[in-house]
C-alpha cells in the first residue's frame, strides 16, 4: 500500500501544477499585448496615475477646508474616489472632469 501511494505521489510530482499561462493567446513575436478596456481614452489624452491621485489627494484638502467633509461639488465622495482608482484604475466621468478642471486651475495659478 505505501509502495502504490508513493508511485502516485511520484507521477504527481513529475507534472506541472497547470498549463501554462499564456496558453490560449496568440501573438507575433514582438507585438505588445494590449492592456486596455473598451471605452478608455487614448494614452495621449490619460493623465498618468500619480498626476490623477494627487489631484484627488488636493481636492480632498481643499474640500475639508471648505466644511465640505470631502465631497465634490457634485456631491461625490473624494475617499471612496480615490481608493477605488488606486486599486482599480476606475473614476467616475464627473470625477475625471473634476480632477482635469482642478488640474488646469493648478496650471494657471
Amino acid at each position: 500500500m505505501v509502495k502504490g501511494l508513493a508511485d502516485t505521489v511520484e507521477t504527481l510530482a513529475g507534472q506541472p501544477a497547470r498549463g501554462p499561462k499564456s496558453a490560449g493567446i496568440t501573438t507575433q513575436p514582438g507585438q505588445v499585448l494590449s492592456k486596455s478596456f473598451a471605452g478608455q481614452p487614448a494614452s495621449g489624452d490619460s493623465l498618468r496615475k500619480s498626476e490623477v491621485l494627487d489631484a484627488l489627494g488636493e481636492m480632498m484638502d481643499e474640500s475639508m477646508a471648505k466644511g465640505r467633509s470631502g465631497a465634490t461639488d457634485f456631491g461625490e465622495d473624494l475617499a471612496l474616489a480615490t481608493a477605488k482608482y488606486e486599486q482599480t484604475n476606475l473614476i467616475s466621468k464627473g470625477m475625471l472632469s473634476a480632477v482635469r478642471e482642478h488640474l488646469a486651475r493648478g496650471a494657471t495659478a
